[in-house]
């Protein structure tokens, strides 16, 4: 396990290849579990929902300042920010939508 840097073909940018495990052991299930209960509407999901919404945003917020600030930033911000904007977008409605006590269940019609 660890990163390996790789040169571009051109030569002038790099590529960070790393391992996926850590992807595939603790992502992979929720996304498995999390596929269920959302379309069942199961309430046990939304701590795990909160939590997968915080690291998500947690470490695109630690690539977007590499991308934007380190060793090797780009030139191109908008281009990298609208690209990785979903990444930190889909969590944003995650926490919104699991925010309530009960993001199942909807408030009584009273009509």
């Amino acid at each position: 396990m660890g990163a390996e840097f790789r040169p571009g073909a051109d030569g002038a940018a790099g590529v960070v290849q790393d391992d996926d495990l850590d992807r595939q052991i603790f992502f992979g299930p929720f996304y498995a579990f999390a596929i269920y209960a959302f379309t069942r509407g199961r309430e046990w999901i939304r701590n795990w929902s909160l939590l997968w919404a915080a690291t998500m945003m947690t470490n695109v917020t630690i690539i977007m300042g590499e991308e934007f600030w380190g060793e090797h930033a780009t030139d191109h911000r908008a281009i990298v920010a609208f690209a990785n904007a979903s990444w930190f977008l889909f969590p944003v409605f995650v926490i919104w939508r699991m925010w309530g006590a009960h993001p199942f269940t909807r408030g009584a019609n009273p009509n």
